[in-house]
């Protein structure tokens, strides 16, 4: 009798097991997750391409590149994501060795930084299209000294930024956006889900102040891509499960947005409805 209700109990565990393994399995079953996965390191960091057009303020053209091998071309328009693509082939490396590359990161070097505080900040037309260009690098422990046109934002990254119009665009800067965006922007590539969030990082005082209204959640409380997503600002990533990526908040509908904070600088989590699922 005894054997008969060990091996019951011993079902019972594994078919328990099995269901925490599924669960945990549906929050790591995201192409972007999947893509990020153990390449959290020294070397992290991201570049991102915003383009607005002020006839149309609420919609945004995103192009992402970062470490590890992630890159991504989507549209924002208000609280929605679309024309989301994102190549699973993480090779995006040009046949040039990437010299086009480095012109470009160079040239973007030259650029004043909105964020110093000494920087004079452009003019910006509300004639003409805006491109705001972020680049953001963690700080490895052996180069604790950035170079003079970089911000240190919460004591881990540095962070570059600059603002102007298309015409202001250095033209090697400019070939290197359209080159990315024509090979990542294919019918291939195309990805919709019902959902989406990405983490976007409170820089100045001017945008904490504009979030003053959005509540604040504890990161650690939401799903793991949630929590990952603020190592990849900027990234969008799907959320392909049918249940909030935040089970502390109780009601939650895609488009909400909040704030989180981490070490002593705050992210903004937005959440973007999307379409059906592929």
């Amino acid at each position: 009798m005894k054997v008969a209700v060990k091996a019951v109990l011993s079902v019972i565990a594994l078919l328990l097991m099995a269901g925490c393994c599924e669960r945990r399995a549906d929050e790591y079953n995201n192409e972007v997750v999947l893509a990020y996965a153990g390449v959290h390191s020294r070397g992290d960091g991201v570049m991102c391409f915003e383009w607005e057009d002020p006839q149309t303020p609420e919609i945004r053209d995103v192009l992402v590149l970062s470490s590890g091998g992630i890159l991504q071309v989507y549209r924002l328009e208000g609280r929605a994501a679309t024309q989301y693509y994102f190549p699973t082939d993480r090779d995006y490396r040009r046949d040039t060795s990437g010299k086009e590359d480095y012109a470009a990161f160079l040239a973007f070097r030259q650029l004043p930084n909105i964020l110093k505080p000494d920087s004079i900040l452009p003019r910006v037309s509300g004639e003409h299209p805006i491109v705001a260009i972020i680049d953001m690098h963690t700080l490895a422990p052996d180069h604790l000294t950035p170079s003079p046109n970089v911000l240190v934002w919460d004591d881990w990254w540095k962070v570059r930024k600059w603002v102007g119009v298309t015409n202001d665009v250095p033209p090697v800067i400019a070939t290197y956006y359209q080159y990315y965006i024509q090979t990542t922007a294919l019918p291939e590539n195309q990805r919709s889900y019902l959902s989406y969030l990405r983490a976007v990082p409170l820089l100045t005082k001017e945008e904490l102040d504009k979030e003053k209204d959005t509540p604040i959640i504890d990161v650690e409380k939401a799903r793991y891509h949630a929590q990952r997503a603020i190592y990849k600002p900027y990234v969008l990533f799907p959320i392909p499960e049918k249940k909030s990526p935040f089970p502390a908040v109780r009601k939650y509908t895609p488009g909400d947005k909040f704030k989180v904070k981490f070490q002593d600088e705050y992210f903004l989590i937005e959440t973007f409805a999307g379409g059906k699922e592929k």
